[in-house]
């Protein structure tokens, strides 16, 4: 035989041998459901030796999802497993609430991906960590430090930079969301720094966090090939193609950058004794608690709540925008309650009935995060007959459920606060997209605090008007669109604020 048949009859042995892994690969899934009497939720179609790869979408998940909802119901199944990954899509709010809210010990974990982990530099965030000792910890610090109990002692900040939007926003124009952002921001970082921290880098901590956070969601919403084959991480980053390591490099850069000069800026002015009130300066000397998780925790905080919260408060404005006989309602409701187009307090919020009913629709309507961050289960599970790896990727669509006709009837597309006032048995959008079970968002009580409370102030001062798009068109639902990532943010949308009272 001549070395060239040797050469291609190795290769054939070695291709033969690659096809017969890929293949048991991607139905080791199924096999182990066989073992167990069970079987895998339905799912696309899958490739005998690469699964789902070739008809994963490349971005815009949630779309995608969406058409197979359609075609597969409650569960689907998506076999990524040449690439060790198996998801499981979830549509139905019974279902998720039995998973994600009961079966907690399961359905908590959270995915290690090279990308997100390791060369982002996010393990080490609440968002990132497994569920263990550190999770837990920092867990406890967020309920003490924003949970429902403690939320109510930042009112009285919250309503001071209320006041002084409220006094820039009759001469601004543009999206909501450019307008909102700072005040939140400025609020988040004297919350969690101090006021003395905030004057002097409160602008950069909130420019830098907010850069930072778009490039995590952004990589949440990809796959990426050092996921797929580890070992690439180590080639370095200035190699053709290697992308990925550049945004590893700055993501760790910022990662780094957001966790360590604020804690360290703070725990400087303990020592020298001119530390001002802050998270960061009540808890670090709690001996109960680690620093690490102090410091961590608060990064967290900051982080993770600006763009969700503007994105709230953006998305009630378009709402009220595109609907004015609505947007009346709340007018005539704040003036006859409130009056004087002053800032209602969240006591007084709490009893207005239109404004709250407006506010549970647009959360409903345009959902800030419709997949929410995915968990990951941690062993094995069987329900309803079906069959869920251990490590399987686990997306609640809270976007379809909370458009889904079985629960909102034929009017489940349309903006219809009026829902709200006649059936008490809906679900309560509000908290939906925060998450289920012990991942829920440890932030969410002081968010809707600001963000119904600045809500509210904006509408008993203003009229919002709607302006045309950039192409001059006349913005309704049919051609808005949209920032697609972990938080789907409506990205066309431009308003002024005409002063209602003199």
């Amino acid at each position: 035989m001549s070395i060239t048949s040797y050469i291609f009859a190795g290769t054939a042995v070695a291709f033969t041998a690659l096809l017969g892994y890929l293949s048991s690969k991607t139905s080791a899934p199924a096999a182990n459901a066989r073992k167990l009497g069970a079987r895998l939720p339905p799912g696309p179609k899958q490739n005998p030796f690469l699964g789902n790869i070739s008809n994963f979408p490349q971005e815009r998940w949630y779309l995608k999802f969406l058409e197979w909802q359609r075609e597969f119901g409650d569960l689907v199944f998506i076999n990524l497993n040449v690439a060790g990954v198996t998801m499981l899509v979830v549509n139905s709010l019974e279902i998720a609430e039995e998973l994600g809210d009961r079966r907690t010990k399961v359905y908590s974990s959270r995915a290690q991906t090279t990308m997100l982990g390791d060369l982002m530099y996010t393990g080490w965030t609440l968002l990132g960590l497994s569920v263990g000792p550190k999770f837990f910890e920092q867990r406890r610090i967020a309920q003490k430090a924003v949970g429902p109990t403690a939320a109510p002692q930042y009112d009285e900040i919250i309503q001071e930079h209320i006041a002084s939007l409220i006094k820039d926003l009759p001469s601004t124009s543009g999206d909501p969301f450019d307008a909102i952002t700072p005040s939140l921001g400025a609020i988040i970082a004297k919350v969690a720094y101090g006021r003395n921290f905030y004057e002097k880098h409160g602008d950069d901590l909130i420019k830098l966090s907010l850069e930072n956070m778009e490039l995590v969601v952004s990589i949440m919403t990809k796959f990426w090939a050092v996921d797929l084959f580890p070992f690439l991480r180590h080639i370095p980053a200035w190699f053709p193609g290697a992308e990925f390591r550049r945004i590893g490099q700055r993501g760790t850069y910022m990662g780094r950058k957001i966790q360590m000069e604020p804690f360290e800026f703070v725990e400087k002015s303990m020592a020298e004794g001119t530390a001002d009130d802050s998270l960061l300066s009540r808890f670090l000397p709690d001996s109960s608690v680690s620093r690490e998780n102090v410091r961590d925790i608060t990064v967290t905080m900051v982080s993770a709540s600006v763009d969700t919260t503007s994105t709230m408060i953006t998305h009630f404005l378009y709402a009220m925008a595109l609907h004015p006989d609505w947007q009346k309602k709340v007018h005539n409701e704040l003036d006859a309650l409130i009056g004087d187009g002053r800032a209602p307090s969240f006591s007084e919020i709490e009893g207005l009935n239109y404004f709250n009913a407006t506010w549970k629709e647009s959360i409903r309507w345009k959902v800030v995060a419709p997949l929410v961050i995915p968990h990951a289960t941690s062993e094995p599970d069987i329900w309803n007959g079906f069959y869920i790896p251990e490590g399987c990727i686990v997306h609640w669509n809270v976007g379809f459920m909370l458009h889904d006709p079985r629960i909102w009837g034929e009017t489940s597309e349309e903006f219809d606060p009026g829902r709200f006032m006649v059936q008490s048995d809906l679900p309560d959008p509000t908290w939906l997209p925060f998450g289920f079970g012990r991942r829920i968002c440890a932030g969410r009580f002081l968010a809707q605090r600001m963000a119904m409370q600045f809500a509210a102030a904006i509408l008993s001062a203003f009229e919002v008007v709607p302006l045309k798009t950039d192409d001059g068109q006349t913005l309704g639902p049919g051609n808005t669109t949209y920032h697609e990532h972990t938080v789907r943010r409506v990205a066309n949308f431009r308003c002024r604020y005409v002063p209602r009272h003199a």
